[in-house]
C-alpha cells in the first residue's frame, strides 16, 4: 500500500458526465510528494462490486468513491482531506453531507444535519450549522456521492446488489471495524452534485435489508410512516412520464412538448424538469427570432439532452473557475442567448 498516494473511484456509464468530473478532478492541487490514479469501472452489475473490484485493484492509501455526476469544486480539498485523516487513525470514512442520528425509519435522506452541498436538486444548497471548532463531526451516515477512506473494508456487494444503501451499508461497515464516519468542517464546500432526481424503484427493498443487516446497530423501525407500495407505483408512474417526454422530442413535436408545461399542474417537478427546460428554450427562442440551438431539426432526444448538458456544463465551469480557453468561444458559436439566459437562471448557484 503506497502511504502518499489517492485513487479516484467511479462507476460509469455516462461518459459526457465522466469527462466532466474528470476535469474538476485534474484541476485539485495536489499536495507535494502525494501520486494520484484515477480508476474507472464500467458495466457492473452494483455499485458495491464495482467499488469492490476498484478497491482491490489500487494501491492507493487514500481512496475517493466518486459519483460520476459530482463535481470536485474545491482545489484544496486533497490536502484538508488528508489533515482530517491523519488528525485521527480512528477515521474510516469521509463524506460531505451526512447524519447524525439514523431515523428509526432507517431513510437517512430525510435527517441529513451534517455538512454543505451544492446539488442540482431543491434546495440547491445544502447547508447546515457548524457549532464546533473541530475539524470534522463523527456521524451515524453520510450520502455516498462523496466517500473517502484511508482503510480498505469490503463493501457488501452480497447483500447490496443494486444501485442502494451500498453507502449507508459501508458506514456500518466501517463501525462494525471500530472506525470512525465523519463529515469535515468546509470552509469552502468541497463538491457540486449534478444529480437529477432520485430514483426509488428499488430502495426500499435495500432499506429492508439495511436493516435486517445492521438491526444490532440501530433502533430501527420499518413500518414507520413509509408507504413502500405507493413510493414504487409513483416511481413508475415518473419513469412511464419520462418516456412519454423523451418520445416528443424524438418526434420533433416541440409545439406539443411547450403545451404540456403551459399547464400550471406540470410544471416544477424534479424528474421533467429538463423536459421543462428544453420546453422553455424552444418556445423563447422561436418568439425571439433565434435559431434553435439545444434542439434543432431532425435531433433525437438523446442529442437534444446532450446539447442541454454541455450548455450546463460550460456555464457550471464558469461560475466555479475551471474554464478552459475554448469555453467562451462554443458558448458563443453554438448557443443562443436565450438558451443562455435560461440555463443560467435555472441552474447557476452562487
Amino acid at each position: 500500500m503506497k502511504e502518499n498516494k489517492i485513487a479516484f473511484i467511479l462507476s460509469v456509464n455516462n461518459m459526457q458526465e465522466v469527462q466532466e468530473c474528470l476535469r474538476y478532478i485534474n484541476r485539485l492541487i495536489i499536495p507535494d510528494g502525494y501520486e494520484t490514479d484515477i480508476i474507472t469501472i464500467q458495466e457492473a452489475d452494483s455499485m458495491a462490486e464495482a467499488y469492490n473490484a476498484a478497491m482491490k485493484s489500487s494501491d492507493a492509501h487514500y481512496k475517493i468513491y466518486l459519483h460520476q455526476d459530482v463535481f470536485l469544486i474545491y482545489r484544496h480539498l486533497i490536502h484538508d482531506m488528508v489533515e482530517i485523516f491523519k488528525s485521527d487513525e480512528k477515521i474510516g470514512l469521509i463524506g460531505c453531507i451526512g447524519t447524525t442520528s439514523m431515523p428509526n425509519t432507517a431513510l437517512p435522506g430525510t435527517n441529513w444535519n451534517s455538512g454543505r452541498l451544492l446539488q442540482n436538486q431543491v434546495p440547491q444548497r445544502e447547508e447546515h450549522e457548524w457549532t464546533s471548532k473541530k475539524l470534522y463531526q463523527e456521524v451515524d451516515a453520510v450520502d455516498g456521492l462523496f466517500l473517502a477512506t484511508q482503510y480498505d473494508v469490503n463493501w457488501r456487494e452480497d447483500i447490496f446488489d443494486g444501485w442502494d444503501y451500498y453507502d449507508i451499508s459501508h458506514c456500518y461497515e466501517m463501525k462494525r471495524c471500530g472506525k470512525k464516519v465523519v463529515v469535515p468542517y468546509q470552509k469552502r464546500i468541497w463538491c457540486y452534485h449534478d444529480n437529477l432526481y432520485s430514483k426509488m424503484l428499488h430502495y426500499d427493498e435495500y432499506r429492508i435489508k439495511f436493516v435486517q443487516e445492521y438491526r444490532d446497530m440501530g433502533h430501527f423501525d420499518i413500518e414507520e410512516t413509509y408507504n413502500p407500495v405507493q413510493v414504487k407505483k409513483y416511481e413508475q408512474m415518473k419513469l412511464e412520464l419520462m418516456e412519454e417526454m423523451k418520445g416528443l422530442l424524438d418526434q420533433g413535436e416541440l409545439r406539443l412538448l411547450v403545451d404540456v408545461f403551459r399547464i400550471p399542474q406540470n410544471k416544477g417537478y424534479l424528474f421533467l424538469r429538463e423536459y421543462e427546460v428544453i420546453a422553455r428554450i424552444y418556445e423563447a427562442e422561436r418568439q425571439a427570432g433565434e435559431s434553435f440551438s439545444v434542439w434543432h431539426e431532425g435531433a433525437s432526444a438523446n442529442e437534444t439532452l446532450w446539447n442541454l448538458h454541455e450548455l450546463k456544463f460550460l456555464l457550471k465551469a464558469i461560475e466555479y473557475q475551471a474554464e478552459e480557453e475554448d469555453t467562451r468561444l462554443k458558448l458563443k458559436e453554438k448557443y443562443s442567448k436565450c438558451a443562455i439566459e435560461i440555463v443560467r437562471k435555472e441552474y447557476c448557484i452562487l
